[in-house]
């Protein structure tokens, strides 16, 4: 038996799938992560899109609203979050902060009033407004984030790659003829935005930037160690140990080829059903 999703082209059909998802109301832990962060708000865009009704995404922050996790961040995660909420394909969402929250139980949930499972990955689809996802990209432009340079030493499955092997990676890309925009969590927000949005693909580790991507709808070429990118980027071309593809810095030397295929993984008729059904 087939284990390739089916994704629903029109909203009477995700209806039914989605029929006790009608509450108005998500509570969402506010964490550190961009990508917790923009997955709340693309749960949100989507049930209100799909019950054509008004959700409230009720973002529960741990601190205040100044907070800075590090003292190189250009903005704060409030800051990045309420700037990518502004570029959002509209649909009837309110969004309010509660700072120092004392809801301890969404602390270890993380959602309250949305369901927490495999199947969600269709709940987690959302878009940027169409004119900006529609806009023709800079050929051969190639957008990278690698975790060598975070603040913290990530999960196992987040490094792939020491930083040399990064370096070779890139180098790889370069040689064929790729230009490459390296993005890290000091580049501005406004910068990742413009690059990710302008550019033919991205290519990085699971996590960072990897919402942005997926809000755009660009191809992603992800390396991982985890089949968690299939549940937050179902559309993401994965070089996973799991998947038992080819996995060492030369995996990319035939990019061109490896490009085609990522491209082949973004379903038109979801993205589509998205940017063209109200």
């Amino acid at each position: 038996m087939s284990t390739k999703r089916k994704y629903h082209n029109n909203r009477e059909d995700i209806q039914k799938v989605w029929n006790d998802s009608k509450y108005p109301l998500i509570k969402a832990k506010g964490t550190i992560g961009l990508g917790d962060c923009m997955a709340a708000l693309n749960i949100a865009h989507f049930r209100s899109f799909i019950w054509q009704k008004k959700v409230t995404l009720e973002n529960h922050w741990y601190h205040d609203e100044d907070y800075q996790y590090h003292f190189e961040d250009p903005e704060t995660i409030v800051e990045k979050f309420d700037y990518f909420a502004k570029f959002y394909e509209p649909a009837n969402v309110e969004i309010k902060h509660i700072f120092n929250s004392p809801n301890k139980g969404l602390y270890k949930q993380r959602y309250q009033h949305h369901r927490g499972i495999i199947k969600d990955q269709d709940y987690r689809a959302w878009s940027f407004r169409k004119e900006m996802v529609l806009k023709e990209p800079i050929k051969n432009k190639i957008v990278m984030w690698r975790q060598t340079f975070n603040a913290d030493i990530p999960k196992n499955y987040k490094r792939i790659f020491d930083n040399d092997g990064w370096n070779t990676v890139a180098q790889s890309l370069r040689n064929q003829g790729y230009t490459i925009a390296e993005i890290d969590y000091r580049t501005p927000i406004s910068e990742v935005m413009y690059h990710i949005s302008t550019c033919e693909a991205t290519v990085g580790y699971e996590g960072m930037f990897h919402y942005v991507a997926k809000n755009f709808w660009k191809p992603m070429i992800i390396f991982t160690r985890d089949n968690i990118s299939k549940l937050h980027t179902p559309h993401a071309l994965l070089f996973a140990r799991a998947l038992k593809r080819k996995f060492d810095v030369t995996c990319l030397d035939d990019f061109p080829s490896v490009l085609d295929e990522a491209k082949s993984m973004i379903n038109k008729p979801y993205k589509n059903m998205i940017l063209g059904m109200k």
